[in-house]
């Protein structure tokens, strides 16, 4: 039997260079307009340190450290609700500031007991800087912020997979 080339090939466990962190949050909170989400701890993690001995990923509960140049692809699912009518938005942030495009809005009709499930979708680039003739990550934090009504974030889940 005459193997295609173009349809097999060797898995090396060197080759595979994925990276991803997976945090959850299952407890309800009440988070303020232009408050911060506590995101919560961290359920799944395959990361490496790089040759300086920086892990990947940096963890608190409002945010994570992008640590390593690269692309990220970041993935959020929420469960909102709301004590008051209004928009509900979650709005990713790159070091403190709005990245654009990244949030996802739903109208809260019915206070308290309307749930909405809220998603965001984005990736990030990681720029590598030249400090004093060495190469360094010019790593960044990302979290998520209510920016708009008083909101009961239900539960919320991040993914984060350096892709490149």
């Amino acid at each position: 039997m005459e193997i295609n080339p173009y349809l097999s090939f060797e898995y090396r466990k060197e080759d595979v260079n994925m990276l991803l962190i997976g945090i959850k949050n299952t407890l309800a909170q009440e988070v303020l307009a232009d408050g911060l989400v506590n995101l919560g701890i961290v359920y799944r993690k395959y990361c490496k340190k790089n040759a300086c001995c920086i892990p990947t990923f940096n963890v608190t509960s409002n945010g994570v450290t992008l640590n390593q140049k690269g692309i990220y692809h970041i993935t959020v699912a929420a469960v909102v609700s709301a004590p008051a009518a209004g928009n509900v938005t979650l709005q990713l942030l790159e070091d403190s500031v709005a990245i654009p495009g990244a949030f996802a809005t739903e109208t809260i009709t019915t206070a308290d007991t309307e749930l909405r499930t809220m998603a965001i979708d984005y990736y990030v680039l990681v720029n590598t800087d030249y400090i004093l003739d060495s190469i360094s990550a010019d790593a960044k934090t990302i979290s998520i912020q209510n920016t708009g009504v008083e909101a009961t974030i239900e539960n919320i889940v991040v993914n984060i997979d350096k892709v490149l």
